[in-house]
């Protein structure tokens, strides 16, 4: 799963994509890419096509941080729109009409 090390080409970032399911509070790596100093990808795997791992976060990780963000914002209630000051001053002017 992990790039061979180049020492005369590190990773210096690194982009990963999740797949998280939060009912069973898992997380699996969909696609990871390696880029150095210079932004050159030097490393690229897609893991859909082989089959995503989905395993369950460890805890007190970022990987337990990034499920649990996800999944608090995905179960949380949708919040009220506030209404600004333009709201309330022009609002009595809208209609329902096209």
């Amino acid at each position: 799963m992990f790039p061979e090390r180049y020492p005369q080409d590190p990773t210096f970032s690194v982009l990963l994509r999740f797949q998280i399911d939060c009912r069973k509070q898992t997380i699996g790596i969909v696609h990871r890419t390696h880029y150095n100093s210079n932004g050159r990808v030097i490393y690229d795997a897609d893991f859909e096509r082989s089959g995503i791992k989905m395993q369950k976060a460890v805890p007190d990780s970022h990987e337990e941080d990034i499920v649990q963000s996800v999944c608090d914002h995905v179960n949380a209630p949708p919040k009220k729109k506030k209404r600004g000051w333009k709201d309330r001053i022009f609002g009595i002017f809208k209609t329902d009409r096209p």
